[in-house]
C-alpha cells in the first residue's frame, strides 16, 4: 500500500530537489532512479505519457512531476518506516 504524503514531506522533497539540483538535472536523476528501482512502471507511464501528444515543455514538467511525485513516496516510506523502528507517535513533530 502506499503512503499518504504528508505537506511536510511535500515541501521537504521539492526543497531538497530544487537545492541540489537544477530541475532538468533532478528530473533526469529520478527518471534514472526510477529505471532502475521499477522499470515497468516507468516504461508504462512514459508510454501512456506520448499518447497526450504533449510538446516538448509540457512533456518535461510531467516527467519532473512524475519524479517527484516518486520520491516524495519513498521519502514518506522512509519517513514512516524510521517512525515505527523508533516508536515515534504520529503527533510527534520530525
Amino acid at each position: 500500500m502506499l503512503p499518504v504524503v504528508e505537506e511536510k514531506t511535500i515541501c521537504a522533497t521539492f526543497e531538497r530537489a530544487q537545492a541540489r539540483h537544477g530541475m532538468n538535472e533532478y528530473t533526469h536523476s529520478m527518471l534514472n532512479k526510477i529505471h532502475e528501482e521499477n522499470r515497468p512502471l516507468l516504461e508504462s507511464l512514459c508510454v501512456i505519457l506520448d499518447g497526450f501528444k504533449l510538446d516538448e515543455k509540457a512533456t518535461g514538467r510531467a516527467l519532473t512531476m512524475m519524479g517527484l511525485m516518486y520520491d516524495c513516496l519513498n521519502t514518506q516510506g522512509e519517513t514512516d518506516e524510521l517512525h515505527e523502528m523508533f516508536g515515534e507517535g504520529e503527533n510527534d513533530d520530525a
